[in-house]
């Protein structure tokens, strides 16, 4: 059974990775009283979620001064890794709910971590999330899948030979 957490307002919260292009793993970490959570996610995780805060950070009032840049902070060692993740706002306070859900079978023992966050920070996530996920390896312009140093079998040549870049 994973841990769950509610965190209604967070001091903060950012997005990073450990590990070398190729061989990343992504992080969610938020901090509320003095508690910090990590949860491990995918990188096409964080590209949905900044796309769709994007949408909602536009139809919402603009953002004041955002939160100075965050680094992931040790132990980097997450909770669990997410699986669903949801989000919602509230209208009144305009606090955005993001929720995270554990990836598991189990479906009544997942853990959850819902993290309220203001259009600051959300704004300071779709920033961090989008230079997050550029910094990776280059896409092959052919099929988009990632180059790496090894080679790449790209499937719009049909795995015959790797396209001329």
């Amino acid at each position: 059974m994973g841990e769950s957490y509610e965190f209604p307002s967070v001091a903060w919260v950012t997005v990073g990775a450990v590990g070398e292009p190729g061989n990343r793993v992504f992080l969610l970490q938020a901090n509320h009283l003095g508690e910090t959570v990590t949860i491990k996610v995918e990188k096409l995780q964080v590209s949905s979620l900044v796309e769709y805060l994007k949408g909602l950070l536009e139809r919402l009032p603009r953002p004041g001064h955002l939160p100075e840049d965050r680094d992931l902070e040790p132990p980097f060692e997450p909770k669990w890794a997410a699986g669903r993740i949801g989000i919602a706002v509230d209208p009144a306070t305009e606090i955005i709910e993001i929720e995270l859900e554990e990836l598991s079978e189990d479906e009544e023992d997942r853990g959850r971590v819902l993290i309220g966050v203001d259009k600051e920070q959300a704004a300071y996530l779709t920033i961090e999330g989008t230079r997050l996920v550029q910094s990776g390896r280059p896409p092959c312009p052919l099929c988009g899948y990632p180059l790496d140093s090894r080679g790449h079998v790209c499937p719009k040549t049909n795995g015959n030979s790797a396209p001329i870049i």
